[in-house]
């Protein structure tokens, strides 16, 4: 009895896994396609243009006002990279110049794996296109930013 027992456990394990696994794939295929379409929308789709410094300017003012004009909106930054780094999570964040050093405006980018974000520099003058993600401790925040100059 205790060999049927174990082998069903194993086999309900085994089972649960092959189940976990056909869900991931299909989740990150998915994702993937998401990513892409949200790509070319981006590019093709009309957007708000502003500079990172009136972005910053405006939450600054007003948070709640700055929110209703940008956030969840597709947006044209342009703006002086101030960093290039990671966070917690190891994601690319891309810190455009802000009101001062402690207010920047903090890009994610769509593709983490971009080949353009290694070649930036402290001092490029960038233009992305983002959504605006409300603002964190005092910096507004975008994400799913592409780059359309650099």
């Amino acid at each position: 009895m205790a060999k049927k027992s174990t082998s069903k456990k194993s086999s309900s394990v085994f089972g649960n896994i092959i189940i976990i696994s056909i869900c991931a794939t299909v989740f990150l295929h998915f994702c993937h396609q998401d990513k892409a379409s949200l790509f070319n929308a981006m590019k093709s789709g009309e957007a708000y243009s502003v500079s990172s410094i009136r972005l910053a300017r405006d939450y600054h003012s007003n948070e709640v006002n700055a929110d209703n004009k940008y956030k969840d909106k597709l947006l044209q930054v342009t703006g002086k990279v101030y960093e290039i780094s990671k966070d917690v999570t190891d994601d690319t964040v891309i810190s455009l110049q802000g009101t001062d050093m402690f207010q920047r405006v903090n890009a994610y980018l769509l593709y983490d794996d971009d080949e353009i974000a290694p070649t930036l520099k402290k001092g490029n003058h960038i233009k992305i296109r983002c959504y605006g993600d409300g603002e964190v401790i005092g910096s507004p925040m975008l994400r799913d930013c592409i780059f359309i100059e650099y």
